[in-house]
């Protein structure tokens, strides 16, 4: 959606670009209340990609929180239920509260780590399609090494 919009507000600079370079015309005419309404038609169009990126964005954010908190519901219930466990050949309970606490954030602080590290893939997938142009150039031979091997071969002939 993002594109779209980018779209939507490269076609209103065009128009505020051609009035600006026109802006004598537009004045002679007692144009600018059309311009200002063509204008306005051009960024309705990029309002509407704007709310409709937020509010995918926001619905998606919301949905990422539910399943955040209902692992963390997840993860509590689970732990109470083992503290409630009681081993029969000790009496005491499986695990203390302290132990599924410890488990518990070990797992969040992990899960959160890899989480931070996802934005970056997209970087390395950019970084590797530009390095692909590079070795490409790197790669080709160049027409200047043909031209010197026709001077050398020139330089050996008499006439």
């Amino acid at each position: 959606m993002t594109s779209n919009e980018l779209k939507s507000y490269a076609k209103a600079g065009s128009v505020a670009e051609e009035v600006f370079t026109a802006i004598r015309t537009v004045f002679a005419f007692n144009g600018q209340a059309k311009e200002l309404n063509r204008y306005e038609s051009r960024l309705d169009d990029a309002k509407k990609y704007g709310i409709r990126k937020g509010f995918v964005s926001g619905a998606m954010m919301g949905f990422l929180w539910l399943v955040i908190n209902c692992a963390y519901a997840l993860g509590f219930w689970y732990g109470w239920t083992l503290t409630r466990n009681i081993d029969p050949a000790t009496g005491k309970a499986e695990y203390s509260v302290g132990a599924i606490l410890l488990i518990f954030f070990n797992i969040v602080i992990g899960i959160f780590s890899l989480g931070n590290a996802g934005p970056f893939t997209s970087t390395l997938a950019s970084a590797r399609a530009a390095a692909f142009e590079v070795f490409k150039i790197i790669d080709r031979v160049s027409y200047l090494f043909y031209d010197l091997l026709f001077l050398n071969y020139l330089k050996f002939l008499s006439f």
